[in-house]
């Protein structure tokens, strides 16, 4: 529970990559199924009457592996709270030469903990169970933020948070201008705790999930009805191993998404495991400890994702 200056999430996830390549087994045995009963005619009867047939075990069991481990991945609801120079409630700096909101990164972290205390937010993080979080920030001098907005956008496409997409354009729309022309007014926006679900931030896994888990249950269920005609097999067999075809292609394109990671000028983050109290952890973590470059930094982010079994697969993600 330390804050860490490192790239995040250049990793291949272990659930994700082990749900692949049960996938990509799954997809192998319905070819060897499929070639059999398209190619050898008396093997093919026998296939079609025998349930319990080496084939048909292969693809059941695979099947219950699928299953199995998309429902290990919680993607249930988790707490979030983003903190800028531009939300209501926070006083920032101004600078006049650049149009410039400015808000110190030790500043940044004393709101992130008033929200932790905030009484009338329903949705804030308390008790005493087992909750945990994972906290990114990107803090730099006012005058590195032309680099350090990549870093914003890199967070705002890794956990699909519009908010700080804006923001991004947002700087680059300032830094645009003509010289002594200032900006609009920042559009407030609540600082307080939302509730969202993990589905929200990673969008494309949840498609690819729910695509697998559709595809598999059909799968099983038509491997233990393998008594229907040899045609209708055939058919229904050669559709869902060329929809394993796609769904692998899927799950390609989402690691390759999110071994990019996250990087750049001013990133740092903690990860607080879900554990009993957790919360006493996650107010630890955003009062002290902080690395002492923040001392001189004026300008600064925060994005916090607090939650209970849903923060291990945000962690198991991001490989931390």
């Amino acid at each position: 529970m330390t804050w860490q200056e490192s790239t995040l999430g250049s990793n291949q996830p272990e659930e994700i990559t082990t749900l692949k390549a049960h996938v990509t087994t799954l997809k192998d045995a319905l070819s060897t199924f499929f070639a059999i009963l398209e190619t050898q005619a008396e093997a093919a009867k026998l296939l079609c009457i025998d349930v319990i047939h080496p084939q048909l075990i292969a693809i059941n069991t695979t099947c219950d592996q699928i299953i199995d481990t998309i429902n290990d991945i919680d993607m249930g609801p988790v707490r979030s709270i983003t903190i800028t120079p531009n939300t209501y409630g926070v006083t920032p700096g101004y600078n006049r030469l650049t149009g410039m909101l400015s808000l110190s990164t030790l500043k940044n972290m004393n709101y992130l903990d008033s929200a932790l205390d905030d009484e009338g937010d329903e949705n804030r993080p308390v008790g005493t169970g087992n909750w945990g979080a994972f906290i990114g920030v990107v803090s730099c001098y006012l005058e590195e933020i032309q680099t350090a907005k990549d870093t914003i956008s890199s967070f705002g496409d890794f956990f699909s948070m519009n908010q700080l997409k804006n923001l991004n354009k947002k700087i680059e729309t300032i830094y645009a201008r003509k010289a002594g022309s200032l900006p609009d007014p920042p559009m407030p926006v609540e600082p307080n705790f939302k509730t969202m679900f993990t589905a929200e931030l990673f969008p494309v896994l949840q498609d690819v999930l729910n695509d697998t888990k559709s595809v598999v249950e059909g799968v099983k269920d038509s491997s233990t009805k393998a008594s229907e005609t040899k045609d209708l097999i055939i058919a229904y067999f050669n559709e869902k191993e060329q929809e394993m075809v796609d769904i692998e292609a899927k799950f390609d394109a989402f690691l390759d998404k999110f071994a990019l990671g996250i990087s750049g000028t001013g990133l740092y983050w903690n990860y607080i495991e879900p554990v009993a109290s957790g919360v006493d952890l996650i107010k630890s973590a955003v009062s002290t400890g902080f690395p002492t470059a923040w001392d001189a930094h004026d300008y600064s982010i925060s994005f916090m994702l607090a939650g209970t079994n849903a923060i291990g697969t945000i962690g198991t993600i991001l490989g931390v």
